[in-house]
């Protein structure tokens, strides 16, 4: 097996430290997210973010294997494709990767703001600053916007304006307040205007409402259980549209799950497509029916990719997650090799390159 062309369906950019403050109103500036030296006179750096305490700006190391979440140095020992464009370019190539859909990494924690008001002011400054760094290749850098959904008519005008910005995807809350899930109709209008854009969605890891999470003390002695916990949010929004019917009223409507891997999706159908068979669920088809037809995941490494395949699900597309410490830069290609093995060469071009070309319009 030689693969072809590459797109990541998850990479990241990272903040630089007045990534918000420069693109808000004056007002704002003291309540966004920003980068800071560390008073203790360490030269690391912190972030001061709503509502938490401030905490280590970390220097993100691609491809350290056993080291992610434990990075210690500062923000200005990130790799500079993480916010220059142009180096972003020279490292896809050194990779091998065609094109990346981009997705923020201090920003994802954005979601947890408590306040709809200010949360929304983050998205539309993080989506104005991503349209811009991606139109220095437009074709080859995807970026997806950041939609608040508490006002679903400002939701849709936001979503519009990403649109003509270039953005090529939506990322919303993975975990939508409890009194106001997504099985609500009150999302109809949302879903039929990304469907009618043909804009897909994304639930990313990380972009859930709970509070508790981001104990970053809590985390470092728990990831077991929070990356789990990730995963469980995702399915559950999953199953909400599902059984809320979204997906018969709007089944040209694509969801993608991001970053939390693909091990879980035979099982998780099969689950469903028990319980609909038992109790009588309204709904007109099987659940994984609807997961075939409109749901997508993306992984980096996982050894259920096979096993779902097999079991007629490849609704899959690889990322390198660049660059994080789970990435797999600049040795994409040799895993891939390695990891796909033995697959069929439709099966791997589907899962590296068609289903998230055909996701997001690429023409690389």
């Amino acid at each position: 097996m030689a693969a072809g062309k590459l797109i990541s369906a998850d990479s990241h950019i990272v903040e630089t430290p007045d990534w918000w403050a420069e693109r808000v109103d004056r007002s704002y500036r003291d309540q966004v997210p920003r980068i800071v030296e560390n008073a203790d006179g360490s030269g690391h750096t912190i972030i001061n973010f709503p509502g938490l305490k401030p905490f280590p700006a970390r220097g993100y190391i691609p491809n350290a294997v056993g080291q992610s979440g434990r990075e210690t140095g500062g923000f200005w020992e990130t790799p500079a494709g993480a916010f220059d464009p142009a180096q972003r370019l020279t490292d896809m190539d050194l990779d091998g990767v065609s094109a990346e859909v981009l997705y923020p990494t201090i920003g994802l924690r954005t979601f947890t703001i408590e306040s709809a008001e200010l949360r929304s002011v983050c998205f539309k400054a993080h989506n104005d600053r991503m349209g811009e760094y991606v139109a220095y290749a437009p074709d080859r850098l995807l970026s997806v916007a950041m939609i608040e959904l508490d006002d679903i008519a400002a939701g849709i005008r936001e979503l519009e304006r990403c649109v003509k910005l270039g953005h090529r995807g939506a990322m919303i809350s993975s975990s939508p307040p409890p009194e106001r899930r997504y099985d609500n109709p009150c999302y109809d209008p949302f879903w039929a205007a990304a469907q009618a854009m043909k804009i897909p969605l994304s639930l990313h890891v990380l972009t859930g409402t709970g509070q508790r999470r981001l104990d970053r003390s809590t985390l470092g002695a728990r990831p077991l259980y929070f990356r789990l916990e990730y995963v469980v949010e995702q399915q559950e929004a999953l199953m909400e549209m599902i059984e809320g019917g979204v997906f018969e009223r709007f089944p040209d409507l694509t969801v993608i799950t991001v970053e939390s891997g693909v091990g879980w999706m035979l099982g998780f159908a099969t689950n469903a497509d028990f319980a609909w068979l038992r109790h009588n669920s309204p709904l007109k088809r099987k659940p994984s029916e609807y997961i075939r037809q409109n749901v997508f995941a993306t992984f980096q490494q996982d050894s259920g990719v096979r096993g779902n395949v097999a079991g007629g699900y490849a609704n899959f597309m690889w990322a390198s997650d660049y660059p994080h410490g789970d990435s797999i830069w600049p040795v994409s290609r040799q895993v891939i090799e390695k990891d796909f093995a033995g697959m069929a060469d439709a099966d791997v071009h589907a899962i590296t390159w068609a289903n998230a070309a055909k996701a997001y319009s690429v023409n690389v």
